[in-house]
């Protein structure tokens, strides 16, 4: 955070590099914080380095202006839930955000995250998103775990495989008695089934607003 709030000068990013990778060296779990939220973060993993880094995403400035007031807002594909926690703050006190997530790390550090920020807002749920209910093998990337992917042929660097329940969107708010606001999606490949699994009926109203991010 220190580092962060330095002004420029030569040699700023050499020092914020060594700073990087003597956090990594640290391992898990660090905690940092970003944006107004107290994160907890594996500094082994691309996305966490890339949130601790960059501190600023396009897709989280969509979700601010999508988001409003007591929305319902579920997350398929929250990872570590920071997404899940802008999400949180803009629909305040009467709204709920679903985070999703399948990964085995990543979902054990969304549900530190959303405990720690929202724990009254936010619902975490370990699944993967998909056109039916069952069962789906998640190709896990040892790089970067936003890369996971039910699709082998997404994932970036080693992959080892996790076997995780797989839900529907359209059961999943039949159940939770849900009518979304908005949807984000980040499935790295699998947009088409996890739409046709919300989709696929007229028992769920629409969504007023769907962020995906496309691949």
């Amino acid at each position: 955070r220190f580092l962060h709030r330095l002004p420029y000068f030569r040699g700023r990013n050499r020092l914020f590099t060594i700073a990087l990778r003597l956090a990594q060296r640290l391992g898990p779990p660090i905690v940092v914080e970003v944006d107004g939220f107290t994160l907890q973060l594996d500094m082994r993993d691309g996305l966490c380095r890339g949130i601790w880094v960059d501190r600023d995403f396009g897709q989280g400035r969509t979700l601010k202006r999508l988001c409003q007031p007591g929305d319902v807002v579920i997350d398929v594909g929250a990872n570590v839930g920071y997404m899940a926690l802008i999400a949180a703050r803009e629909v305040g006190p009467t709204g709920r955000v679903v985070a999703i997530e399948p990964g085995e790390r990543s979902f054990s550090l969304l549900e530190i995250n959303a405990a720690r920020n929202f724990p009254d807002r936010i619902v975490v749920m370990r699944a993967a998103c998909d056109e039916g209910d069952g069962r789906a093998t998640l190709y896990v990337s040892e790089y970067s775990e936003e890369t996971n992917s039910l699709r082998p042929d997404r994932v970036l660097g080693g992959v080892h495989e996790e076997v995780v329940p797989a839900r529907s969107l359209r059961s999943l708010c039949r159940e939770m008695t849900l009518s979304p606001d908005v949807v984000k999606i980040d499935v790295e490949g699998a947009e088409w089934a996890v739409l046709r699994g919300l989709f696929d009926g007229n028992d769920v109203p629409p969504p007023r607003a769907l962020l995906v991010e496309a691949y």
